[in-house]
């Protein structure tokens, strides 16, 4: 099985028209890309829609800048909520991945309650979140009953990913953050080159840009905090 994103299509004289094309990804090129490992999720991206500046501050030394002697271990965030994912049907995937994005952007917008001197950026991110959710939802569209099936599944995905965090204060829990954005923007990438459409490809890489400049923004914040 394979999803066939929407793509809109240029207007047609007066009439603008959102057409399916025949643009697909196998299911099993959008569990791969999730839950890859990502040996150095630091590497540099070397795409047109990308930024450099963004990824020198992803490789930034972040325990150098920030005084953090101890950081985090960082889990494998796709292979943690494999079994999630793994539960709804294969075409309600990408729609997971939408509302894991959504849960992240709730989440910033509780960091920024919780530190609000740091708000604006946060809530930056949590824009950001926002806009990936929207378009990865607009990319894949579902019918009624998978969205459901997505919305029955995805507090528990939730719930655990929040573990995670739990044990660290907010610090230490942005931190996490910043490298579950590079994740995801490792996994965009691979969730594309799967896909056959320029259009799509193009959105994927906004995606992957957008998750980049959470990683970059967060890392910043904390880089210019010292405990």
């Amino acid at each position: 099985m394979s999803y066939e994103p929407y793509v809109t299509s240029p207007p047609d004289g007066d009439r603008g028209t959102r057409a399916r094309r025949h643009v697909t990804v196998g299911c099993g090129r959008v569990m791969e890309a999730v839950i890859a490992e990502v040996p150095d999720a630091h590497r540099a991206f070397d795409d047109a829609h990308e930024s450099r500046d963004l990824d020198a501050m992803c490789a930034a030394p972040l325990d150098q800048d920030v005084g953090m002697s101890t950081l985090p271990t960082v889990p494998q965030f796709g292979a943690l909520l494999r079994s999630h994912i793994e539960s709804v049907p294969e075409a309600a995937r990408p729609a997971f991945l939408s509302g894991l994005e959504r849960s992240a952007a709730a989440r910033y917008r509780q960091w920024a309650e919780a530190a609000p001197e740091y708000g604006e950026v946060l809530l930056q991110c949590a824009a950001r979140e926002d806009e990936i959710a929207e378009l990865v939802a607009g990319l894949f569209p579902v019918s009624p009953e998978v969205q459901q099936a997505v919305d029955e599944a995805l507090p528990a995905a939730v719930a655990l990913y929040y573990e995670v965090f739990a044990p660290y204060d907010v610090l230490d829990q942005l931190y996490l953050q910043s490298e579950a954005e590079l994740q995801g923007a490792q996994a965009w990438v691979g969730i594309a080159a799967g896909i056959d459409h320029e259009a799509a490809r193009d959105t994927l890489a906004r995606c992957t840009a957008l998750e980049q400049q959470s990683a970059a923004a967060v890392k910043e914040l904390l880089a210019g905090i010292h405990r």
